[in-house]
């Protein structure tokens, strides 16, 4: 057997593939975790262990009555923490009516990942967004409103935390916000006065004398006359109250005077954690330096990357250093929370976006040369998390590790280029000169997250951003250190330019987002006008993938405002002319209809409309090269490929198919525009071809027979997609093609896709040879792409299973075909010999009427099939004779009979196309038949 033949998965034969194990039917099968979401564990914040805040009751109250809240306010507060509670809350409360399931977030999110994983989950759930930023969900909750709206029966909730403030949320005018914003303002005193109570109790062993012999669930007293609801009180929020209790473990005696020492240092800013940070060990500040490089990593991601900077960078500055292990996490509990997961595994946090504020200034106080000599390795971390650059298995496993390492480095390299942007400058071009865009969209989204971190007076840092854009986008400094980074020209793909200004490219798309809609800063608008220019081929693929969609998503309004103070001419708009450049066409279709179209979906479909209506009124009357006006038609017409169906209210499959069939009525002329139709129509059909099956058939008879040929790759396509999606619960092996897993089934009937039941009714569509024609040349198409490979898969298999050691079955192939004597007759006499040849088939078999049209129909495609295509011609025969329905296998056998008798008489049929002889056909047929 050749190394190149698709193998089946045998027993001990499993893949690692994204966080799934993949292998033989019959063993387990893990989901160890998705791509965005995992399955938290919630027992830490259920009551006692949690106690719950006045203001739940609140929040599950508001929720009934929509399903989505945002809980912020004050960054003190851990906002995550009373999120998780509240999701424990709705899954445990039986007020509503039945189980929900529940996922948290991991971090990365964008908007389109949450539309996906709402639409695509089937039982009810509660969704936790932890620490949400407003440009994740496009500075816009009614995304999310109208996602959880559509999906009703199925009782979806959305419950996110910020650590941004309201107003860094910036939201569009007319949302209502104030539906879906909860502000934490306060805690009460009980509440408070309870939490100290229980979280004294809970630490008491370690508490100094006398307190560790105090009843903390009764004394009123902390210490002295010292009452312990006026500490708490003063304390303000559970974290403080956390932190506080901690200070006082470290302690020698917990005296009054102590006491009042801690809480004197309350009102100074940072004061109580300025007192942890100084009076932890050498090694457990290291400790707290690694959890801020890494704040949201699971545990044993976190040591493992812990261990390459011990190893690397901090024992050349302490060589005695010793590998850092879990049960030190207890000293680092008062600002960084283990939320655990339902994997046994738990993921580092820190406890409020204040404390991580704080502990940067001290580290950079203390640790300034630590935290510099840590930065290549943070770049490693990055480079290595592109797939297949990575071994370690627990830093880079699974795709989701590596997707969050990345958004945590970005995070915290962000945080240090606004404490010393001058010093994360090399880091971050290291980070540009990666081809990868994955590397290069750390650097991006760092510079850009400076536009949402805000100061002491509140206000962002948009002239730090904006200085260093430019920077990179005009200064040569930059370019010759890029040139340096890269190395010798000739090794490299791209110049440094190019490099730098895809980086850009990609900083514009990240800072964008933080802008309210349609309110785009004219810093960065102006920068995408040029952008969309640019000849690099590097630049626009990052302009086309991460620009392009974000900002038009966001801000299409204020893109599609025209230039020109005169009545609208065409391409007088900034979005319009996006249109002129022919790579630019489907990414800007995509960013209005998959995209744009989620968010605002009536005011989209109208701008198409006006767009089409605009286009139409001068059609071209003969081919001719693409103008402006062709451009933007051809634009318009991928957007209605990309349209989802989600909203019908605005526009229903059925309604934008007979848009499309007017289009290509009105464009006979223009191959372009028809050609996108096609594309348009195949995206559209790909998960409802069963539903349109008219549609499809009209379509048909409009299309020339190189288009038809579009169509039937088309339907190939989906046939490969839907058989790799069919449902393995009854499957028997797993095969490989093309490096995708995919269901088999060995001794058994497989299940049969949707796109393979809509071709075998087409089989039998009589009256209509062309839907004949197409469905026919859809199964052998079918065949080369992939049916007859898993069978070779499958014969090899048996083989293998028997240990005979036979010669490979032999399998007529298509060079093959040569061999056959080529068979030229005309349409009407192919017409003529198969009308005849149905009727003799059908009538040696008993057969009526209905039988011999759907033959008559089929013979025709089956001659050219049988010059073209041969070996597949007879796979696809043999495959619906024994494996088809009953109606199926009986129209197979019958063709099948036909084309054995066109091949052994070959010289008649040719004969009947030179002038005729028909009679000659039909006793050589009826002789031949009856064997």
């Amino acid at each position: 057997m050749s190394d190149d033949t698709p193998q089946i998965e045998i027993e001990q034969n499993i893949e690692q593939n994204d966080g799934v194990v993949i292998g033989t039917v019959g063993d387990t099968y893990v989901q160890q975790e998705s791509a965005e979401f995992f399955q938290p564990d919630l027992s830490g914040y259920a009551p006692p262990h949690y106690i719950s805040p006045l203001f739940t009751e609140e929040i599950i109250n508001k929720m009934r009555q929509q399903p989505l809240i945002i809980i912020g306010g004050d960054p003190e507060i851990d906002h995550a923490s009373i999120a998780r509670h509240v999701v424990w809350c709705l899954t445990e409360s039986e007020d509503w009516g039945g189980d929900f399931a529940a996922k948290e977030w991991k971090g990365g999110l964008e908007w389109e990942d949450l539309d996906k994983e709402l639409r695509s989950t089937d039982e009810s759930t509660v969704f936790l967004l932890p620490n949400l930023a407003p440009q994740q969900i496009s500075q816009d909750p009614n995304a999310i409103r109208l996602t959880l709206e559509s999906s009703q029966e199925k009782q979806l909730f959305v419950v996110a935390s910020s650590s941004l403030p309201y107003e860094s949320w910036k939201f569009e005018e007319g949302t209502n916000e104030h539906h879906y914003w909860y502000t934490v303002v306060s805690f009460s005193a009980d509440y408070l006065s309870e939490v100290l109570r229980q979280h004294l109790e809970r630490r008491k062993n370690a508490l100094p004398p006398p307190l560790d012999e105090q009843d903390w669930t009764q004394t009123p007293y902390l210490s002295g006359n010292l009452h312990l609801q006026t500490v708490a009180e003063t304390l303000k929020t559970p974290e403080n109250i956390i932190l506080f209790v901690e200070l006082l473990c470290q302690e020698r005696k917990g005296s009054t005077d102590a006491i009042q020492d801690i809480v004197r240092r309350i009102g100074q800013k940072n004061g109580l954690i300025r007192q942890w940070y100084g009076r932890l060990l050498p090694r457990c500040q290291l400790l707290a330096v690694a959890l801020y490089f890494f704040d949201g990593l699971l545990g044993d991601q976190f040591f493992a990357a812990l261990e390459q900077i011990v190893l690397g960078a901090w024992r050349a500055r302490d060589p005695n250093l010793a590998a850092f292990d879990y049960y030190e996490l207890s000293e680092m509990r008062a600002i960084f929370n283990a939320a655990p997961t339902r994997g046994g595994e738990v993921k580092l946090e820190s406890r409020s976006a204040d404390y991580r504020h704080a502990l940067l200034n001290m580290m950079w106080e203390s640790h300034r040369r630590y935290i510099m000599a840590t930065l290549p390795y943070l770049t490693e971390f990055v480079h290595k998390s592109v797939r297949n650059r990575g071994a370690n298995a627990e830093l880079y496993g699974t795709e989701s590790r590596t997707e969050r390492i990345r958004a945590v480095i970005s995070v915290t390299i962000s945080d240090l280029g606004i404490k010393a942007p001058d010093a994360i400058q090399p880091t971050l071009l290291n980070l540009a000169a990666d081809e990868s865009p994955l590397s290069q969209a750390v650097a991006a989204s760092a510079m850009a997250r400076w536009r949402a971190v805000t100061d002491k007076d509140g206000n962002n840092h948009d002239e730090l951003l904006f200085e260093y854009l430019d920077r990179w986008h005009t200064g040569s400094r930059f370019i010759d250190i890029m040139r340096r980074l890269l190395g010798s020209d000739d090794a490299n793909k791209y110049t440094a330019t190019d490099y730098i200004q895809a980086t850009v490219a990609m900083i514009v798309a990240f800072a964008a987002e933080f802008d309210y809609s349609n309110k785009l800063h004219p810093k960065l608008l102006d920068l995408f006008v040029s952008l969309s220019s640019d000849l690099s081929k590097l630049v626009r693929e990052r302009f086309k993938v991460y620009t392009l969609p974000r900002i038009v998503t966001q801000h299409w309004k204020q893109l599609d405002e025209p230039d020109k103070v005169e009545p609208r001419a065409l391409m007088d708009s900034k979005l319009q002319r996006l249109a002129k450049y022919d790579d630019l066409q489907r990414p800007l279709a995509d960013a209005l209809a998959n995209r744009a179209y989620r968010l605002k979906p009536k005011e989209v479909w109208r701008l198409l409309t006006a767009w089409q209506s605009y286009c139409e009124a001068e059609m071209p009357t003969r081919e001719q090269a693409l103008g402006d006006r062709e451009r933007l038609f051809v634009t318009v017409v991928h957007a209605y490929g990309y349209l989802p169906d989600y909203y019908p209210e605005t526009v229903t499959v059925t309604e934008l198919l007979k848009r499309l069939e007017r289009i290509l009525d009105r464009a006979d002329e223009h191959p372009t525009v028809r050609l996108a139709v096609l594309v348009a129509i195949g995206r559209q059909a790909k998960d409802r071809f069963d539903d349109m099956d008219e549609q499809l058939k009209s379509v048909l008879f409009r299309l020339s027979d190189r288009e038809r040929a579009v169509l039937v790759q088309i339907m190939t396509d989906v046939y490969v997609r839907q058989r790799f999606d069919l449902d393995d619960g009854g499957a028997t092996h797993h095969f490989r093609h093309k490096n995708k897993q995919y269901p088999t089934w060995i001794g058994v009937r497989r299940p049969i896709t949707e796109i393979e039941e809509m071709v075998h009714r087409w089989l039998h569509d009589v009256g209509r040879p062309m839907v004949q024609q197409t469905a026919l040349e859809a199964k052998i198409s079918f065949a080369g792409a992939f049916d007859q490979a898993e069978r070779r898969a499958i014969e090899a298999f048996e083989r293998q299973r028997e240990a005979a050691e036979q010669e490979e079955m032999g399998v007529e192939s298509d060079e093959e075909k040569s061999f056959l004597p080529s068979l030229e007759v005309g349409v009407a006499a192919k017409h003529q010999l198969a009308s005849i040849l149905a009727w003799v088939i059908t009538k040696l078999n008993g057969e009526g009427d209905g039988m011999r049209q759907v033959i008559a129909g089929l013979i025709p495609p089956a001659m050219v099939q049988d010059n073209n295509n041969p070996t597949r011609l007879d796979f696809v025969l043999e495959e619906l004779t024994v494996g088809g329905e009953p109606q199926i296998s009986n129209t197979a056998a019958r063709l099948a009979q036909a084309v054995d008798w066109l091949r052994k008489n070959r010289l008649q049929t040719l004969a009947l196309a030179l002038g005729g002889l028909i009679f000659l056909i039909f006793c050589c047929a009826i002789f031949a038949l009856r064997g």
